[in-house]
């Protein structure tokens, strides 16, 4: 067994078959993210509370809108991040027994970060979405991609640079489900019980396809 895929053994069940799907030739990346977005709900469901969001998205919210349209010399911008890791800091110590606080707290000062880089007003929804990408970033990266990158480089002989750029086109195509899925936590104030719609259709099995004769044509030799 390649040494990669030792790890697959200690992920647990809801991360293996995305990692599985994912080494397959021909899986497209709508199809990783539909495997993928059930394995961030189940670890959700298991070691986080809706809480912990709730309170790190409104200190994100409010140091976001303290500062914004303001001229921020560097000074500034230093103490600004310092008052907002402090606070999350105080979150992070407030929920210690949550597993998924510390990543929840990282999110949201990466989301800060990249928020005050853009200008002109931010609204409530656009800092929500981009906690929700920052948070699921990390969270594959703490999950997923730590364990599994040398499996997947090796099975398609892609060098770092490629994976990388791999993980970055994923993560992109997950946005939309992601949002979505962050929508439903905080209108519903709950880990949502089910992922969003698909990105890919299953394939539809009708009593024609099922009576259609095998191609031999199409198996595969030994």
């Amino acid at each position: 067994m390649p040494e990669a895929d030792r790890f697959e053994k200690k992920l647990p069940p809801h991360w293996r078959r995305p990692y599985r799907i994912a080494k397959g030739d021909g899986a497209g990346f709508g199809v990783i993210v539909d495997c993928l977005m059930p394995a961030i709900r189940e670890t959700l469901s298991r070691y986080a509370k809706p809480e912990g969001f709730f309170e790190a998205f409104e200190l994100l919210f409010e140091a976001v809108s303290a500062t914004t349209g303001q001229q921020q010399s560097m000074l500034n911008w230093a103490a600004h991040i310092a008052r907002l890791d402090q606070a999350l800091d105080t979150l992070e110590a407030q929920r210690e027994d949550e597993l998924c606080i510390r990543l929840v707290a990282r999110a949201a000062l990466r989301a800060y970060a990249r928020l005050k880089a853009e200008e002109g007003p931010v609204a409530a929804e656009h800092v929500r979405d981009v906690f929700a990408e920052m948070f699921s970033a990390d969270l594959l990266e703490h999950q997923w991609f730590s364990k599994v990158r040398a499996g997947l480089m090796e099975a398609q002989e892609r060098g770092l640079d490629a994976q990388r750029e791999w993980e970055r086109t994923l993560l992109a195509t997950m946005e939309p489900q992601t949002h979505a899925f962050f929508r439903t936590l905080f209108s519903t104030r709950h880990i949502p019980l089910r992922v969003p719609p698909r990105l890919t259709k299953p394939m539809e099995i009708t009593h024609e396809s099922l009576s259609k004769p095998i191609d031999l044509q199409r198996m595969p030799r030994e």
